[in-house]
């Protein structure tokens, strides 16, 4: 009987199965959690983290971004590389608006972030 072996089981590393749209999803959701557990956020600078962060994870969601083999968008966006193209560029915007934010976690930075947003 032959077993496959994945690389996780032998200790290796999993990332070599995902693609740029899970590893910079998991990015941006590791940073809106570390925000969001940031004390020196204010409460007003969390309400909309919450709302946001919410909606990312309801976004990754709906679209299968960490779902597994040819579940994942990464997989069925393989033959498309302008949508994946689009995709992984707004991720990175998100993840560098996230790093940025996760060294000034003020409201000012926000209202500057989001200005039509009433509070």
């Amino acid at each position: 009987m032959d077993s496959q072996v994945t690389d996780v089981e032998m200790g290796g590393d999993e990332t070599e199965e995902t693609g740029p749209i899970h590893l910079l999803a998991g990015d941006c959701g590791d940073l809106f959690q570390e925000i969001r557990e940031n004390n020196k956020v204010s409460p007003s600078l969390k309400r909309y983290l919450d709302e946001y962060s919410d909606r990312f994870d309801s976004w990754a969601s709906f679209l299968g971004i960490f779902a597994g083999e040819t579940a994942s968008l990464d997989y069925r966006l393989r033959r498309h590389q302008d949508f994946q193209d689009m995709v992984t560029r707004l991720l990175d915007i998100l993840r560098r608006n996230l790093f940025a934010c996760r060294f000034q976690p003020s409201l000012s930075f926000m209202i500057h972030c989001f200005p039509n947003e009433k509070n």
